[in-house]
């Protein structure tokens, strides 16, 4: 049954039970016995690495807009070409400090857009980048984008914002974050902080260097060559009919092309990217554009595919149209198996860290133990060779009669000889007493 259908209805049969089948045509087969596909990212051409794709969240007064301005003006002071095009939020910055690598950034309209983007599976952001002003501190809308951040799964780089004005108070700011469950790298953690100035632009190569590292880190690769696939970040009507920007996610999308774009479809009539050799060259992945050529106007986070024809393309469109409903629950829920997946993969790779780092802690504190043992028996023997010195000196002759020189034939007099001398003395005086007394008597006798 389904050689016959494609072969009838698609006019693809196939040579063998071996030939791979066309993603739309496996779509369209899997609608046509009542079921819905869901389409997952495969290729077998070699992977290139494509830029990373930046989102800047947080508080509308912590200086995001003046972030954006201050790294779009050093882009144009760096780039030969004197300047950038700006679509729908997006730009891309080129810094030759980096060795010219490129960083897509993405300013969502708002906080309920990237709810909606991530509840559809659209993991469009790689990097958030998360801006907190230094001299107010955690706001409810630094929660809430920090809410939002870490659902998606996506690694986060604080940006503290005003770092120059003289009421910052950065350290403040470092530990109210890390109440916030963030793991600040200066307190033993993985999430990098970098104090900015979007007035005197101080910080903003780190900034760059930061994202460009976590860029490396994940070493996001795609099929640059292939047919586009891409998820919608904004579309609004406008006067070309409906303009749908969006980012390719892998292949390459070029003006003439037949897309689907959730239940919509349409051929490419212009495409505007990031510069003009960009358009004529088609736009890659990591890279934003702006489509205009669709028939109807997509929801935010629909995905964007390239098909052979029209025909297929509006077969898809009507099909889905049919099960649209079921299609977007099915497509959330492919997304939140893929985006727990991915979470898992985050903790257990969190948890890896944690083990590591305590591995570390108590080799550390092993060494200190080691070292103050140490420190401690030599102190010891030093305390008990002052000990044996202090008893040696004592034990030893003074030093007025050591080494002191008598005379040959002089002798000191012993006492017993001073003893004799004065009992020799006390008997003398007694018989000279002694003497007149007797004559007295004599005397008095005669």
């Amino acid at each position: 049954a389904l050689e016959a259908f494609l072969a009838e209805q698609l006019g693809e049969p196939p040579g063998s039970l071996e030939d791979l089948v066309a993603p739309e045509a496996a779509e369209l087969a899997a609608l046509e016995w009542g079921h819905v596909a869901i389409l997952q990212q495969g290729t077998e051409r070699p992977l290139s690495p494509r830029p990373p794709v930046i989102t800047i969240m947080g508080h509308v007064d912590h200086g995001k807009t003046s972030l954006l301005d201050a790294l779009r003006n050093t882009s144009v002071a760096a780039s030969e070409a004197g300047g950038i095009t700006q679509h729908i939020g997006a730009f891309e910055v080129v810094l030759p400090e980096l060795g010219n690598a490129p960083l897509t950034f993405l300013d969502t309209p708002g906080h309920s857009a990237f709810s909606a983007m991530r509840a559809r599976g659209a993991a469009v952001t790689d990097i958030v980048v998360l801006v907190v002003a230094a001299d107010d501190g955690i706001m409810p809308q630094t929660r809430e984008a920090l809410a939002h951040a870490s659902a998606a799964g996506c690694p986060i780089v604080v940006a503290l914002t005003k770092c120059d004005l003289q009421q910052a108070k950065p350290n403040a700011v470092k530990q109210a974050l890390m109440v916030e469950g963030l793991e600040i790298e200066d307190f033993g953690g993985s999430v990098q902080v970098v104090h900015t100035s979007a007035r005197t632009g101080a910080g903003l190569n780190d900034l760059a260097e930061a994202l460009q590292l976590q860029a490396e880190m994940a070493e996001l690769q795609a099929d640059a060559e292939g047919p586009a696939q891409g998820v919608v970040v904004e579309a609004s009507n406008s006067k070309a009919g409906p303009q749908v920007a969006l980012i390719v996610r892998s292949g390459r999308l070029r003006v003439g092309d037949t897309i689907v774009v959730g239940t919509e479809y349409g051929k490419v009539r212009a495409l505007r990217g990031t510069s003009r050799k960009a358009t004529a060259e088609g736009v890659g992945p990591g890279q934003h554009a702006l489509v205009t050529g669709l028939k109807g106007l997509p929801q935010a986070g629909d995905s964007m595919t390239v098909v052979a024809d029209e025909d297929r393309a509006r077969r898809i469109s009507y099909a889905r149209s049919q099960r649209a409903e079921e299609y977007r629950h099915l497509q959330s829920m492919a997304a939140l198996h893929a985006q727990r997946a991915k979470e898992s993969d985050h903790m257990a790779k969190l948890q890896g860290m944690k083990r590591e780092l305590r591995v570390q802690r108590m080799a550390l504190l092993a060494q200190r133990k080691q070292k103050t043992a140490q420190q401690l028996a030599e102190l010891s023997a030093k305390h008990k060779q002052a000990q044996q010195e202090a008893q040696a000196a004592s034990s030893a002759p003074s030093p007025t009669t050591a080494g002191k020189l008598i005379p040959r034939g002089l002798t000191t007099p012993t006492p017993a000889t001073e003893d004799s001398d004065s009992e020799q003395g006390t008997e003398g005086k007694e018989h000279a007493q002694q003497q007149p007394a007797q004559q007295q008597q004599q005397q008095q006798q005669q």
